[in-house]
C-alpha cells in the first residue's frame, strides 16, 4: 500500500470526528484502501447491547443505524444481539491491536458460531479482519473489513496494526469532544434558566463571539436587538463608556477583578464584565474580556406554580410571595394584585410561616438560594 493513500486515510480518519454521521470519508476510504466490500466501526459503550451500540459502516452490504432509534433497515439488530450473547464470542477478550480474522474468532463445532457465519454469508461476507480498539470509557470497539469471494491479502493485516494507535486517539478525541458538549449543554441550560448569558470582546470593544442566551436577551431588548459578532456594543451614553473603560483595563492588566454595570431599566439587563485569563493559540482573535448578561426572569405564572409546590403556597399567597422578592413592600405588592393591606399582611404571615422565614429579607435570600431562581 502506497504511503499516500495510507496518509489518505489516516487525515479522513482524525477528521472524522468533525463529520455528520461520524467517520463517513474514513470508511470510505478504508473500503477503498483494502479492497473491501464492508467496513464497520463499532463502539459499544457497555455490554447492555445494541441500545447502546454506535454501528458506522460503509459499502454494498452497509445497515445504517438511526441512532434515535436504534433500528436498521437492513439488520434486524435484536436477533443479532441475541445470537451474538448466545454464541458468546470472544471479541471482548482479545488483545487490542492485534488483527484476528474470522476463523480466529469462530468454533466450527459451535453451532450458534456457525449460526454466526450463515448470518455474515447471507450478507455476501464470506471473509473478514478485524481488530478491537483498546477500551473506550469502560467500553469496546471494533473495526473489521469483510468481502465475498477470496481473503484479503496480507498488507491488510498489516495496514489495521499501523492504523491501530490513530484510531485510539481518534476514538478517545471523540470521547472528549462528547463529554465536554454535554457539560457545555448541561451548563448553557443552567444559564438560561437563570436568564444569563454571556459575550466575548476584543480590546477595541467589538464582539467576538456569544452564546444563545445572550443572543436570546439581546433579541428581547429592542435598544440591544443590533449585537453582533465583529462590531462594537450597540450601547450609547455613560454605559457604553464605562464598558469600553472597563474593556481596556482588562487589556493591560487581566488581573483585575470583575466590574457590574447596568445597562438598560426596561427591559432590566445588567452586565458583570470580566478578564479572560484563557489565552488560545489556535483562535485568529483573542478576547480580553467577557461580558455576563442577565435579565429579566421567566413568566411569572410558571415562578408561582413552582412556590406552590416548593412551599405548598396557594396561588394568591405565591404571587405575593413572588412579588414580595422582586423588591416590591407588602403594601406595593397589595396595590399590584389588587389585595386589602390587611389581606396581603396575612397573606404574609402566612408565606413566612410555610417557607420558615422570618421576614421580607429572609424570604429573598431562600427564593435566591432555591431552585426557584433557576426557573
Amino acid at each position: 500500500m502506497a504511503q499516500a493513500e495510507f496518509d489518505d486515510v489516516i487525515t479522513a480518519l482524525h477528521g472524522g470526528v468533525f463529520e455528520e454521521p461520524y467517520w463517513s470519508s474514513f470508511l470510505d476510504r478504508l473500503r477503498q484502501a483494502t479492497q473491501a466490500d464492508y467496513v464497520s466501526l463499532v463502539l459499544r459503550r457497555s455490554d447492555a447491547g445494541f441500545k447502546d451500540v454506535c454501528l458506522l459502516n460503509s459499502g454494498s452490504n452497509s445497515a445504517s443505524i438511526d441512532l434515535e432509534t436504534m433500528t436498521s433497515p437492513n439488520m434486524d439488530l435484536a436477533s443479532l444481539e441475541d445470537l451474538l450473547a448466545r454464541a458468546n464470542l470472544p471479541y471482548r477478550n482479545v488483545a487490542p491491536g492485534k488483527p484476528y480474522t474470522l476463523a480466529e474468532m469462530i468454533r466450527p463445532e459451535h453451532p450458534l458460531h456457525a449460526e454466526y457465519v450463515a448470518y455474515l454469508r447471507e450478507r455476501s461476507i464470506d471473509y473478514a479482519l478485524g481488530i478491537r480498539v483498546a477500551e473506550i470509557e469502560g467500553g469496546n470497539g471494533w473495526i473489521t473489513v469483510g468481502r465475498s469471494g477470496r481473503d484479503f491479502p496480507p498488507f491488510v493485516g498489516d495496514l489495521l496494526t499501523r492504523l491501530f494507535p490513530h484510531l485510539c486517539i481518534a476514538v478517545r478525541t471523540l470521547a472528549t469532544l462528547e463529554r465536554e458538549r454535554m457539560r457545555a449543554d448541561i451548563a448553557a441550560v443552567a444559564m438560561q434558566r437563570l436568564n444569563f448569558g454571556w459575550l466575548t470582546f476584543d480590546a477595541r470593544g467589538r464582539v467576538i463571539d456569544m452564546d444563545t442566551g445572550a443572543e436570546r436577551l439581546f433579541r428581547n431588548t429592542p435598544r440591544l436587538n443590533g449585537v453582533a459578532r465583529g462590531q462594537t456594543f450597540p450601547l450609547s451614553g455613560p454605559g457604553k463608556t464605562a464598558l469600553l473603560e472597563n474593556i481596556a483595563a482588562f487589556a493591560d492588566n487581566p488581573d483585575l477583578r470583575p466590574r457590574a454595570l447596568h445597562l438598560i431599566d426596561d427591559p432590566w439587563l445588567d452586565m458583570l464584565t470580566a478578564p479572560v485569563g484563557f489565552r488560545a493559540i489556535s483562535h485568529g482573535v483573542t478576547p480580553v474580556a467577557v461580558g455576563y448578561v442577565h435579565g429579566v426572569g421567566a413568566a411569572s405564572a410558571d415562578r408561582c406554580k413552582h412556590l406552590m409546590s416548593l412551599f405548598s403556597l396557594t396561588q394568591s399567597e405565591a404571587r405575593l410571595a413572588l412579588a414580595m422578592t422582586q423588591g416590591k413592600s407588602i403594601a406595593e405588592a397589595a396595590e399590584e394584585l389588587n389585595l386589602t393591606s390587611e389581606t396581603a399582611r396575612n397573606y404574609s404571615k402566612k408565606i413566612y410561616a410555610k417557607t420558615d422565614t422570618r421576614g421580607q429579607v429572609d424570604l429573598v435570600r431562600l427564593m435566591l438560594a432555591s431552585v426557584i431562581s433557576l426557573t
